[in-house]
């Protein structure tokens, strides 16, 4: 990956003023030179990469599952307010925080290995949604889901939403890449230019504008927005594509020139004279039409 100094320097700042979407991601809170040395991995190292890397599917985590009807196996999310938490000590310095949850229809244990600092964020009291895979039956269990407390006027991310999935690579968390792609779609998907309004203006279809497209592709309010999103986006790039091709058959018509194809037959007169029979009318007439 091009490496860009990004602190410190008059240059970057006003650079990463005029073109945001150009910005690397490393200059992104909460992200640092290692982990974009990893997002590399993934075409990712602009903003404007993020924005573009879109869910390889989605999660509906809307609607609560009950506890009593989960089985072993079962990926779900469930909601309820939290009965008892606490940390429980092992012997070798190992912990292991859990909370307990009711939703009214049976109990769900939620536990953390060897995270003792998670007993500052979910309190006896707190109403919870989690997510994750039922690990045991008796009791319910899940380990290390996903969970966040619910707090009035607090819009979710993770939960209680239709969650898109990524592309991961080594090192890269899914959650903490959620999280970026949400601040980065906030603060960004408005900056990119939408070149193509005009072009579209005309058509019976209905295209999102590019900024909206962007924030339904990420974080959809239902299914349905999806389809309308990606549709928009490949327009996008296949627009993007056939004027690249232009471009580039431009610059080539511009540049480049046919090679000089006449000779002085020196090696055509033999290789006739070596057929042993003359043309006939129509061959000559062939003949002349490929040697013009």
């Amino acid at each position: 990956m091009a490496k860009r100094e990004v602190v410190g320097t008059t240059a970057a700042v006003s650079e990463f003023a005029t073109d945001p979407l150009g910005q690397q991601v490393a200059a992104l809170p909460g992200v640092g030179g290692e982990r974009a040395t990893r997002l590399a991995k993934l075409g990712i190292r602009t903003v404007a990469d993020l924005l573009w890397h879109g869910p390889r599917r989605y999660e509906d985590r809307n609607q609560p599952h009950e506890v009593k009807a989960l089985t072993k196996g079962d990926d779900a999310t469930v909601a309820g307010p939290i009965v008892a938490a606490g940390v429980k000590r092992m012997r070798f310095g190992k912990s292991l925080f859990e909370f307990i949850i009711d939703d009214g229809t049976a109990r769900l244990h939620c536990r953390w290995w060897n995270m003792p600092y998670m007993e500052r964020y979910y309190k006896t009291g707190d109403f919870v949604h989690v997510h994750g895979k039922l690990k045991a039956e008796k009791p319910r269990t899940m380990d290390h889901p996903e969970a966040e407390v619910s707090e009035e006027g607090e819009e979710f991310i993770h939960l209680k939403r239709i969650v898109p999935v990524y592309r991961l690579t080594d090192g890269i968390k899914q959650r903490w890449l959620r999280g970026v792609m949400w601040r980065v779609v906030e603060q960004f998907a408005a900056a990119v230019p939408n070149a193509n309004a005009e072009l579209l203006a005309g058509d019976d279809s209905h295209w999102l504008p590019l900024a909206e497209a962007f924030k339904a592709v990420h974080f959809p309010g239902d299914l349905g927005q999806t389809e309308l999103a990606r549709e928009r986006l490949a327009l996008e790039e296949f627009i993007r594509f056939q004027r690249q091709i232009r471009e580039r058959r431009k610059t080539f018509q511009a540049k480049v020139k046919a090679l000089e194809c006449s000779g002085d037959d020196r090696l055509v007169k033999p290789f006739l004279a070596g057929l042993g029979f003359e043309f006939t009318g129509a061959q000559q007439r062939a003949w002349d039409e490929i040697a013009r």
